[in-house]
């Protein structure tokens, strides 16, 4: 059996959450983010050889929005400040 790579992402994104939030709940300490990463996928490698899951699909579905050009109008954006920035003449 195979899965998505959207759902191993999914499944992935579950093992890590529960891990920091154990881990925060006992030591009141958010964790080391390698040691988490570890431990996270040999649990999902270890759950994947519990549910018989041999391997991880490329999901087609996320292609369909890369299609799709970009209109919003960023003619106005200032990187440095994060919005956008418009010349406003100063009344005296």
């Amino acid at each position: 059996m195979t899965i998505t790579d959207t759902t191993a992402r999914q499944i992935l994104d579950a093992i890590g959450y529960t891990l920091v939030a154990e881990e925060f709940a006992r030591t009141n300490r958010i964790p080391d983010a390698d040691l988490i990463t570890k431990k996270t996928r040999k649990l999902f490698e270890l759950f994947c050889e519990s549910q018989g899951i041999e391997g991880v699909e490329v999901d087609d579905d996320e292609d369909e929005y890369d299609d799709f050009d970009d209109d919003v109008d960023e003619s106005n954006y200032d990187p440095f400040s994060g919005c956008d920035i418009f010349d406003i003449d100063e009344m005296f």
